[in-house]
């Protein structure tokens, strides 16, 4: 049996063909950002820029929400732009202070508030570094 895969990125949808039939799937939601450039231990500060990528069809908003182990730092709804892609400082939360991992995730929704999608990223503050389990 053979497999072939295309990725579409302008619709986020991935095709496979299988022995003559097509099937099509929708690619997962990622979520990038970096530490450089955000003010360590302040109590509200800009937030990274971020970049999404496979948002679902539909997806209108989406809620960016940081944390830090358990501990919720803060969180805001959004505009999605159409890029996919939400410039520095668009929303306010606690920032980041001792040198550990923290997530930023992202869920995109419709305009009635279905969740479409989700993504995360964590990241070691402040050298960047990705969790190696991603």
């Amino acid at each position: 049996m053979k497999w072939a895969i295309r990725a579409v990125a302008a619709t986020g949808l991935m095709t496979v063909f299988m022995s003559g039939a097509c099937f099509a799937a929708e690619a997962s939601m990622t979520l990038e950002f970096s530490w450089r450039g955000v003010t360590p231990c302040k109590t509200l500060a800009d937030s990274p820029a971020f970049k999404l990528r496979n948002v679902p069809h539909g997806a209108k908003r989406v809620h960016l929400s940081l944390t830090e182990g358990a501990r919720e730092l803060g969180g805001q709804t959004l505009d999605l732009p159409d890029s996919g892609e939400i410039p520095a400082g668009a929303l306010r939360t606690y920032s980041p202070c001792n040198p550990t991992y923290y997530r930023w995730t992202a869920a995109a929704t419709s305009a009635s508030g279905q969740v479409l999608g989700q993504a995360f990223q964590t990241r070691f503050f402040p050298t960047d570094e990705i969790l190696p389990t991603q």
